[in-house]
């Protein structure tokens, strides 16, 4: 295949994905840069359009080398991104090209990393940075579409290599060692990820899944320290918890793999377990103690009547606090340790509760939730069910959104019409609770 016809035809529809692209923009094999630099030769040269960038982009070679049986290293179909001979790039950015080599035997973790590796300083003011960020973004999401991708369970008799790799790139509820790692794993637990059909048993993005008598409210009751069963009782299983989602690869950060992984294992449990009605997520509050920081800071410049308060409850937390409600909350939840004070997490609860839902369901970004977890379950289809108070005593839950978790719900037949209704009219799907809390905030507040 020629690759300046294939590139100036546009991206080569017979694409196949699951490239690495090399964090090093020197390519391995140094004698091809003069082909390489023919190739992009003329099609975007100094002072034409940067919209010419995209022709430039990428050629493809494919080579006919194989992976023979003693394990010579297979090189697949190799990409080249051509150097663009623009005055303007910083010559340390661009070195000849990069080589985009398909090497099932390397690791993935450098995988797509050329999408995160441009400076935010250029990319915020180049539009021909900002241009080659898009056209990269969309080729991975063609590159790991779902055709591409295959559903593995892992088990403790999983390949040592991949239950490594999971227990290294969970990032929710981090595993402590290999015993937690054996429990998430075992009996009333399920493991999933996604790998390329091009580099299987390289994990992608892995889920986790409780499978509980009900809908969990508390993480510690999943992930707690203690031996895993020997055995698996199906009538004892009526819910499957979601309660950990880890992207592997920083590179595969707005291709949308969390959401098909969620759809295909909600099918797949429903297969395994006919009789499984409940499905619901089991997650953190990244931002709401930062968020509710920010708020604080501003209503104790305003010096008047606490809006995010009632009169009782600002009486109360004085006097637990000893002083200024706001100025002393903010010292208090800036660390972990008001958690100690039974009676401040007492007080706390009520007016914490009403904060987080509307944290949730009022506080928007361009009109989709603020909230980066939340957006991507609603995104899903999914009703804001419940909110939970202590649910993750942790020092990383207690900092990040003040022990409170909360209950995505996935009713498998209603998540395509809850999804279409939130994409493309903004509505949020939530529970009575969730709907009470947000008027009781509104009825205290002017936000």
């Amino acid at each position: 295949m020629d690759g300046r016809a294939g590139s100036q035809d546009g991206l080569c529809p017979r694409l196949i994905g699951g490239m690495i692209l090399a964090r090093s923009f020197n390519p391995r094999a140094h004698g091809l840069r003069a082909e390489v630099r023919d190739a992009a030769g003329g099609w975007c040269t100094q002072g034409q359009p940067a919209s010419l960038l995209r022709r430039a982009l990428i050629t493809v070679q494919l080579s006919s080398k194989s992976r023979s049986q003693t394990g010579t290293v297979r090189h697949g179909p190799r990409f080249w991104v051509p150097r663009p001979q623009l005055g303007w790039v910083p010559q340390r950015n661009w070195r000849s090209t990069v080589q985009v080599a398909l090497c099932p035997p390397l690791p993935l973790y450098p995988l797509c990393r050329l999408a995160t590796s441009l400076s935010p300083a250029l990319s915020a003011s180049c539009s021909p940075f900002q241009e080659m960020n898009g056209v990269l973004k969309g080729m991975l999401s063609e590159w790991f579409s779902s055709g591409f991708l295959s559903l593995e369970r892992v088990t403790w008799h999983s390949p040592c290599e991949v239950l490594q790799k999971i227990s290294e790139s969970e990032a929710v509820h981090p595993v402590k060692n290999w015993m937690d790692m054996k429990r998430r794993v075992g009996p009333y637990r399920r493991c999933y990820f996604f790998s390329h059909c091009a580099a299987p048993e390289e994990p992608l993005v892995v889920l986790h899944v409780a499978l509980t008598g009900e809908i969990s409210s508390n993480i510690q009751a999943i992930v707690k320290d203690c031996p895993p069963a020997d055995t698996e009782e199906r009538s004892k299983i009526s819910a499957a918890i979601f309660y950990s989602i880890s992207l592997t690869q920083p590179g595969l950060q707005g291709v949308e793999l969390g959401t098909v992984l969620v759809k295909r294992v909600l099918k797949e449990l429903q297969k395994e377990f006919p009789h499984l009605g409940t499905f619901s997520s089991l997650s953190p509050i990244p931002g709401f103690t930062k968020w509710l920081l920010g708020l604080l800071n501003s209503q104790a410049k305003e010096h008047g009547r606490s809006e995010l308060f009632t009169d009782s409850e600002c009486k109360e937390i004085t006097e637990i606090t000893g002083g200024p409600i706001n100025e002393t909350l903010k010292v208090f939840l800036s660390s972990s340790e008001w958690v100690k004070s039974e009676r401040l997490v007492r007080a706390l609860q009520a007016p914490l509760m009403r904060l987080c839902a509307w944290y949730l369901y009022g506080e928007k970004h361009r009109g989709f939730a603020l909230n980066p977890v939340a957006n991507f379950h609603l995104q899903n289809g999914a009703t804001i069910w419940r909110i939970n108070w202590m649910a993750d005593a942790s020092l990383k839950g207690i900092t990040s959104s003040c022990g409170l978790m909360v209950n995505y719900r996935y009713y498998p037949g209603e998540t395509a019409t809850n999804s279409t209704s939130y994409l493309c009219s903004k509505n949020i799907k939530a529970s009575e609770q969730v709907l009470s809390l947000v008027a009781q905030f509104q009825k205290n507040s002017k936000l």
